[in-house]
């Protein structure tokens, strides 16, 4: 069984002032391919709270908060085998390369 993952490309716009960093995408995540894809996950109504904006709920406007806020969002894992969404479980991972980002 192959349990290869693949990151996302980040979200940025050339006004980014502030990059936040994940691990890599979850299963949720992957399967929407949209970042922080889980209804648990409180990444955007945190976003929305600390930018004082209402919640965003389709990805649409999610990503439209990101970019209001000048706010870039990437992973650190480009690729990596892990089964399920837990980053304990992630082994033989390729880094993006965020240096040059």
């Amino acid at each position: 069984m192959n349990n290869l993952k693949q990151s996302f490309k980040p979200i940025s716009n050339i006004h980014s002032t502030i990059l936040i960093l994940g691990t890599m995408p979850g299963e949720k995540s992957l399967a929407l391919q949209e970042y922080y894809a889980h209804p648990q996950n409180k990444f955007w109504k945190i976003i929305a709270h600390i930018s004082k904006n209402d919640i965003p709920f389709t990805y649409s406007e999610k990503l439209s908060l990101l970019d209001k806020n000048n706010i870039a969002v990437w992973d650190i894992v480009k690729q990596a085998s892990r089964v399920g969404s837990l980053d304990t479980a992630i082994k033989n991972e390729m880094p993006n390369d965020l240096i040059n980002f």
